[in-house]
């Protein structure tokens, strides 16, 4: 018996890094996630919501921004009230990075 098995991959050199602010503070219906970055062109990235306890509640692996989060979670219905943290895996063109977190405060009043 004889098997083989080929594993491709890209190293990269080049690193950026981004910020991201969440324009409404609390959120009531959306969180708009506006990022800034020294990437050269437009990054697109996977973008990671936690909840307090740290659980990912949310991910988007195609995520362009700014980015309209509808606060509901991976199955699609609503999110508690309370604080979460969003951050940004990135890449753009033959950079890649991460953003810092940035905070949703969530509240329906």
């Amino acid at each position: 018996m004889y098997a083989t098995r080929s594993i491709r991959f890209t190293v990269v050199n080049t690193s950026a890094c981004g910020v991201l602010s969440v324009e409404e503070r609390p959120a009531a219906q959306v969180a708009t996630i506006s990022l800034k970055h020294d990437f050269k062109e437009s990054p697109r990235g996977r973008l990671v919501v936690r909840n307090g306890d740290g659980k990912v509640v949310f991910s988007d692996s195609g995520a362009e921004f700014p980015y309209i989060w509808n606060l509901t979670d991976a199955s699609g219905a609503q999110v508690a009230e309370g604080r979460y943290e969003v951050e940004a895996y990135l890449h753009g063109g033959a950079a890649y990075g991460r953003s810092s977190a940035a905070e949703i405060v969530v509240s329906r009043d």
